[in-house]
């Protein structure tokens, strides 16, 4: 008797679309990677990448978490807020004052905001241009700094160098949300 097989969980969304992500490669220059990807896999990569987003380090703290006063039921990181008045941060919890991140303009609701919509596209296309990425990422964090294959073919790490799990471009439009100094508790 075959066990059945496990339920993946359906509540997490990623931050973009595959419509909307299509939208925003007409203005890229080298989409060859999203272009030649099947649709579930723009689906799949677009989860990871939203994943992989989430494990940045923000300020602020998860909007839904804000307004349930904290009870972790926002599941992904953004959007985000930073309330005004620090007796409504959580204990211990120090943030930037502030505001709603992103709000539509139409409707007033909070959104996702489009910088991190990108940053998720362009997270999804590093995902499928290089799919050893993932296994390079792993053996610096893992403390490797120099690998060979023979016949001369070898890589090195710079040790000193932080090893960030987002690429450039996603890093550059999440630039005005990553956490630049502080303490996370």
């Amino acid at each position: 008797m075959s066990e059945p097989a496990p339920q993946v969980p359906t509540d997490l969304a990623a931050y973009a679309t595959v419509a909307e992500c299509e939208a925003y490669a007409l203005r890229v220059a080298d989409v060859t990677a999203w272009t030649a990807a099947s649709a579930d896999a723009k689906g799949r990569a677009l989860l990871q990448a939203s994943d992989e987003i989430d494990a940045c380090r923000f300020m602020g703290w998860p909007y839904g978490d804000y307004v349930a006063r904290y009870e972790g039921t926002q599941k992904r990181a953004f959007p985000r807020v930073s309330p005004d008045d620090p007796a409504l941060w959580p204990r211990g919890k120090q943030m930037a004052s502030g505001q709603i991140w992103d709000l539509d303009p139409v409707t007033h609701l909070v959104i996702v905001p489009l910088r991190v919509k990108m940053a998720c596209f362009y997270q999804a296309m590093e995902i499928l241009r290089d799919p050893i990425r993932r296994d390079r990422l792993r053996d610096r964090d893992q403390g490797v700094t120099a690998q060979s294959a023979g016949r001369g073919v070898s890589e090195n790490y710079d040790p000193a160098r932080a090893i960030h799990h987002v690429c450039m471009e996603a890093r550059l439009q999440l630039a005005p949300f990553l956490l630049k100094s502080g303490r996370l508790c």
